[in-house]
């Protein structure tokens, strides 16, 4: 997706260092925001394939 984490954290609800900590597996996403974020990922890649 390219984004920053402030701006995927933006999108998702949390903030940037959530997404940092996240990244790097000092922490895991809320089931919540796991959804959240997975919903992005399945739009990413239909618009992929859609070009």
């Amino acid at each position: 997706m390219n984004l920053s984490q402030a701006k995927f954290g933006k999108l998702v609800g949390v903030t940037g260092t959530s997404v940092y900590k996240w990244e790097f597996g000092r922490a895991k996403p809320h089931h919540v925001f796991a959804d959240k974020i997975q919903e992005l990922i399945d739009k990413n890649s239909m618009s992929k394939t859609a070009e």
